[in-house]
């Protein structure tokens, strides 16, 4: 079961303001790597995508990124799944050139690992060419 389940909440914000307060607690007594602080960053991620600040939702995935990255590897499928994730927040806070960063290496980890066929890699493939053909459009 995830940290983050175990809590209840009646709305989004309080949920990010008490796993907030979780991260610093969690921060004083355990490593930068250790799993649970990645599952509160992920929390504090998916709270804040939901909220739709997808700025401060990229910000969480990327720390959980380094969590996973430290404990499972630079080319895991973990990591690739995390950066898929990160791939979506970006790509929904049209950060362009960030998002197609994240695709490319998401796209990379996870073709080896669940092959070009996987939904992920079709769905990373789909967001790279929304992009690409975003930002040939002139802003006026």
């Amino acid at each position: 079961m995830s940290v983050v389940r175990c809590f209840s909440f009646d709305s989004i914000e309080q949920a990010a303001q008490q796993l907030l307060g979780c991260r610093e607690t969690a921060e004083s007594f355990l490593s930068a790597e250790h799993t649970i602080v990645g599952e509160i960053e992920d929390g504090l991620a998916q709270a804040y995508a939901a909220l739709g600040d997808w700025r401060e939702s990229a910000a969480h995935v990327q720390k959980s990124v380094r969590v996973v990255e430290a404990r499972h590897g630079p080319s895991s499928v973990e990591i690739g799944h995390e950066l898929f994730k990160l791939a979506q927040v970006l790509f929904n806070g049209l950060a362009v050139p960030e998002a197609l960063d994240a695709i490319w290496k998401a796209e990379k980890i996870l073709l080896v690992h669940c092959g070009p066929e996987s939904d992920e890699v079709q769905e990373l493939r789909e967001m790279k060419s929304c992009l690409l053909d975003l930002s040939f459009i002139p802003l006026v």
